[in-house]
């Protein structure tokens, strides 16, 4: 079976992140691996040839990795002790670590900073770079889930959904997680716009916020109809919200145990980049958020 990959580094965001992917192997009945990379290495004056530039690792970035990992793996079995963990340490970046280990992974799970990040942003720049390339579903952990639900509020699984061009592997994913933790899902549809010529012409040319939130709604349904055949035991909530979609979902992202949006990757002129209500969801949720890739 595929692992859950986490990435460790000895931070607070890191431990987060360890037992979310620990509490999740246990409910996939997954193993766990738990990896520490850091690009450690310096340029050092060459003794083969004065003036050239070698690159260097410290003796002792080993050690440190393996107390890391050793921590790491001991508090994750406390966690989940029927799990499967492995660990791994790498002298690269663990950026490009754990881009590398999604290929063979079902999920990789990052804190939302360290392993690299600058302490001042509110999104790591290695946590930004794996979620904008890695190949699995990626999950940011960067708080406790459900830090705003009331007592009387059930736990629900949060997806945002793009009506107008569902992402399926999404979709799949978080009913796929409220079958598995037993809990209802709320998908989302947030529209900001008047309704396409398009659509408006299948709603007789009328192009009201009336006729438009029925349209969104209709579409919602649609994007949903198959996976709630698929999966009969995961009570449904749908709604439409006339707002800024990155704004409702993070708004609502404090009563939900995760929130699940389609990783819309773009060319971007430095790379692939991920889009505004990703970034806006990465930065600001008040849960977990997983991000889906499209090739998923």
């Amino acid at each position: 079976m595929k692992p859950i990959v986490v990435g460790v580094d000895g931070g607070a965001q890191g431990r987060l992140a360890l037992d979310w992917a620990a509490a999740e192997a246990a409910l996939r009945k997954a193993p766990l691996h738990i990896v520490f990379g850091r690009s450690l290495q310096r340029v050092v004056p060459s003794p083969r040839m004065a003036g050239a530039p070698e690159l260097y690792v410290p003796d002792d970035w080993a050690a440190i990795a393996d107390g890391e990992l050793t921590t790491a793996a001991d508090r994750a079995g406390e966690r989940a002790p029927r799990i499967e963990i492995s660990v791994e340490r790498q002298p690269v970046d663990p950026g490009q670590l754990l881009v590398d280990l999604s290929e063979s992974a079902q999920l990789v799970v990052v804190g939302s900073r360290g392993l690299g990040g600058f302490a001042g942003l509110l999104l790591g720049s290695v946590s930004l770079y794996v979620a904008s390339h890695a190949r699995s579903p990626v999950v940011v952990v960067r708080t406790e889930p459900g830090s705003l639900r009331g007592p009387e509020q059930p736990p629900e699984i949060l997806l945002g959904v793009d009506g107008h061009a569902p992402a399926m592997a999404a979709i799949e994913f978080a009913f796929a997680e409220a079958s598995r933790r037993e809990i209802r899902l709320r998908a989302l549809e947030a529209w900001t716009h008047p309704l396409p010529a398009g659509l408006a012409e299948e709603a007789g040319g009328d192009a009201s916020p009336d006729a438009a939130a029925q349209q969104q709604a209709r579409m919602l349904a649609e994007a949903l109809a198959g996976w709630q055949e698929k999966y009969p035991d995961v009570r449904v909530h749908a709604e439409t919200r006339q707002d800024n979609p990155g704004r409702i979902l993070t708004a609502l992202s404090g009563q939900a145990e995760l929130l699940v949006v389609g990783a819309h990757h773009r060319t971007h002129r430095i790379g692939l980049a991920l889009g505004v209500v990703n970034h806006a969801v990465l930065h600001h949720a008040l849960c977990p958020v997983a991000l889906v890739p499209d090739n998923e």
